[in-house]
């Protein structure tokens, strides 16, 4: 189960961010392929992510405190079979849909997973996520490392870049 935050970071606090952290564990271009799902209520998407690629299945999310809860499939896939599995998906109904790039930088602070995303046409996310089995402690792991970080009073965003994509018109 992944348990996750999502924020939009403003210049000074990705900056003072990045000086805190320091140097990323990861740094990789990804490129997220999403299938319409024909009302399927999942996100399903393709990524390649730098030299190697993933399916993802999302299902069933809850948000309490505007954190996302929610159970996350994702197997590793050959990255020279990308388009072959998009193929597949669209034979069984699931075609193309919206395609989000970013630029992704990985780190770990106190056993939480930080990344700082850089979204094409929408600009700097911090994502704080935490997997694992049981949600109350991996909630309250990922409110300490916000609050850690300085990060617990901005606003939450429980949507998908590719939903805040649609919303701003630019895919």
């Amino acid at each position: 189960m992944e348990i996750e935050v999502k924020l939009a970071l403003d210049a000074a606090t990705r900056a003072r961010l990045v000086a805190r952290l320091g140097a990323p564990d990861r740094v990789a271009e990804q490129t997220d392929v999403y299938l319409a799902t024909a009302g399927v209520p999942v996100a399903l998407r393709v990524r390649r992510d730098g030299d190697a690629a993933c399916v993802t299945l999302k299902a069933g999310f809850e948000v309490i405190d505007g954190v996302k809860i929610r159970e996350e499939l994702e197997p590793s896939i050959r990255p020279e079979e990308l388009d072959t599995w998009l193929a597949v998906f669209a034979r069984l109904g699931f075609p193309r849909a919206e395609v989000v790039a970013k630029t992704r930088h990985e780190y770990m602070h106190g056993g939480v997973h930080l990344v700082l995303d850089e979204v094409q046409g929408l600009g700097a996310f911090v994502e704080v996520e935490v997997v694992g089995d049981d949600p109350t402690s991996a909630k309250a792991a990922l409110e300490a490392a916000l609050a850690d970080l300085g990060l617990a009073a901005l606003p939450r965003i429980t949507r998908s870049y590719r939903d805040l994509l649609i919303e701003a018109g630019r895919v």
